[in-house]
């Protein structure tokens, strides 16, 4: 009748919810080992990808180019051909700049569109519309309203 007793202690049931406990450290433990190793792979998959662009002479991005070009004069200094490497290293500078200069002029071009030209063409189509729909002129309105405002804050002669 012991059996059938819910308040009774069961030690094979608490020995499986040990193992269980263990099982799923266990688990955990995989899991964080699977993910570091992943992060490894794309690390190196991402390496392997540079090097296979240096070597194909692809270009590099600005920051790999800097890099390089720390490296290569790292390696001038420690082999004495400073000159060299600082002419190689100002002459992939001169183009990198020659290559970003259009691009800024590009961004300054789109940003003065977009916060002056853009803001001034729509209000201006906001004023035609509106004078088309009621027949208004908004410059007319703002005239009145100014006058209305004058007299308002004059003060009142005797």
């Amino acid at each position: 009748m012991q059996r059938f007793n819910p308040l009774r202690d069961d030690v094979a049931l608490e020995q499986l919810g040990v193992d269980l406990r263990e099982a799923r450290l266990q688990l955990a433990k995989q899991s964080e080992l699977i993910a570091d190793t992943n992060t490894q792979i794309e690390r190196h998959q991402r390496e392997i990808e540079v090097i296979e662009n240096t070597l194909q002479g692809a270009p590099l991005g600005i920051l790999q180019s800097i890099v390089q070009n720390t490296r290569k004069l790292g390696s001038g200094i420690l082999s004495g051909g400073l000159i060299d490497v600082f002419r190689s290293m100002m002459d992939s500078l001169v183009e990198l700049v020659s290559e970003v200069v259009p691009i800024l002029l590009n961004l300054i071009a789109l940003f003065v569109l977009q916060t002056m030209v853009f803001p001034l063409l729509f209000l201006y189509a906001f004023l035609r519309g509106f004078k088309a729909i009621w027949g208004i002129s908004m410059a007319d309105l703002a005239r009145r309203g100014w006058q209305d405002i004058r007299q308002a804050t004059q003060p009142t002669q005797p």
